[in-house]
């Protein structure tokens, strides 16, 4: 094999140009200040990578974040999973997905990788993943989103409440633009629940761009793989319609 790295995957341990350069000073030395999506992935840089980035994620703003992240270490090291999700969240992101798990076995008892390559294995424990920050302009409205339904005490349900306990990352205001490229982030991540979020939440400022109802409708046939618009789904959401085995996205 030409290129041992191709097997091993080891670059941390190899040897690399000794030139750096920030997010930052590229972005401006080639007039990429108006980034929505970066996506970080150097092998155990990624912090550093992200922490050269900021002048320009809070510019822009940046929409979107993928980074390779490592769930091992003591807290000390500044490339684990606490450390990127805490300065993300600092920045005003939301994790909204976790991709790519990679599991690593115990050498007492190793078990066969994924692929050609010694990496990741089979079974393991998990040690990186790819985490999937975005941003969350609808936390601005203060909006709880609940599904008019009662169980059988008669009691209200929050199925999707956005006024949870917890506080949520400030998001930036964000252009007419930024919230339809953000919808669009959301869509292609399969979340087009959270893209249509956007698009009811924003529906005067996103009007004058796109039909919001054609867009709606879109997504709800991505949703349910049939052919109903948005207003008859959501017409047809009770208490029982969202169980397993139940006649999902049918209108009555």
């Amino acid at each position: 094999m030409n290129n041992p790295l191709s097997l091993t995957n080891d670059w941390k341990h190899s040897k690399l140009s000794t030139r750096y350069i920030t997010v930052d000073d590229l972005a401006k030395k080639y007039n990429l200040e108006d980034l929505d999506f970066i996506k970080i992935d150097t092998d155990s840089y990624e912090f550093n990578v992200l922490m050269s980035a900021k002048n320009v994620i809070n510019f822009s703003p940046v929409l979107g974040i993928y980074i390779e992240v490592n769930f091992i270490g003591n807290g000390n090291e500044t490339n684990t999973f606490h450390n990127i999700d805490k300065t993300l969240r600092t920045l005003g992101f939301e994790l909204f997905d976790i991709c790519d798990i990679n599991k690593y076995s115990a050498a007492t008892l190793p078990t066969p990788y994924n692929h050609v390559g010694f990496a990741n294995n089979i079974y393991g424990r998990i040690l990186q993943g790819n985490a999937l920050y975005l941003r969350d302009p609808c936390t601005l409205k203060d909006i709880v989103w609940s599904l008019p339904i009662k169980d059988k005490y008669k009691i209200d349900i929050q199925v999707a409440n956005k006024g949870c306990s917890a506080e949520s990352p400030k998001c930036p205001e964000l252009s007419p633009d930024k919230l339809l490229k953000l919808a669009c982030l959301f869509e292609i991540f399969d979340m087009p629940d959270q893209a249509a979020e956007i698009l009811v939440t924003y529906r005067s400022e996103l009007e004058n761009l796109i039909d919001v109802d054609e867009n709606l409708d879109i997504l709800t046939k991505e949703l349910t793989g049939k052919d109903i618009t948005y207003n008859e789904y959501i017409s047809t959401v009770t208490e029982e319609s969202l169980l397993p085995g139940q006649k999902f996205g049918i209108v009555k």
